[in-house]
């Protein structure tokens, strides 16, 4: 499976891209929220580098950005889990609700930043062994 550079409109299908400011004079620019029931905010350390297993969560956006290392994100439209696309997460991104994902470090180990509604359900789907390939990034 090759790895994607993340762009808006490849990645549109399973959420978006956060962006930066480019507003003058902000210093705090508000880039998304979720009405619901309050966010949490967890660091997960990743050193897998092959996943079985996609998660989704059918109530909670969730938002993913890497701290350290180097990882992919890996997602599939609630319709269709068996057609997982790699993105290289490179860039804060948020994934909305239902959509199947999962995580794979690239470096030895990636540590990534997760915000997501406090209370959370979630679904797993089992895969095939993934294992993204760098070819040219």
């Amino acid at each position: 499976m090759d790895i994607k550079v993340l762009n808006a409109e490849h990645f549109a299908p399973y959420g978006m891209i956060i962006p930066t400011s480019n507003a003058k004079d902000v210093s705090f620019d508000i880039k998304l929220k979720e009405n619901a029931s309050g966010w949490r905010i967890a660091i997960l350390e990743i050193t897998n580098r092959t996943t079985k297993q996609l998660h989704c969560h059918p109530d909670s956006l969730e938002v993913f950005e890497v701290i350290s290392g180097s990882a992919v994100l890996l997602v599939a439209t609630a319709e269709n889990p068996d057609n997982v696309e790699a993105f290289l997460l490179d860039k804060p991104v948020c994934v909305n609700k239902g959509v199947w994902h999962s995580t794979i470090a690239l470096s030895d180990k990636a540590t990534v930043k997760i915000t997501e509604n406090s209370i959370v359900s979630k679904n797993t789907h089992d895969i095939c062994e993934m294992k993204p390939v760098v070819r040219s990034i």
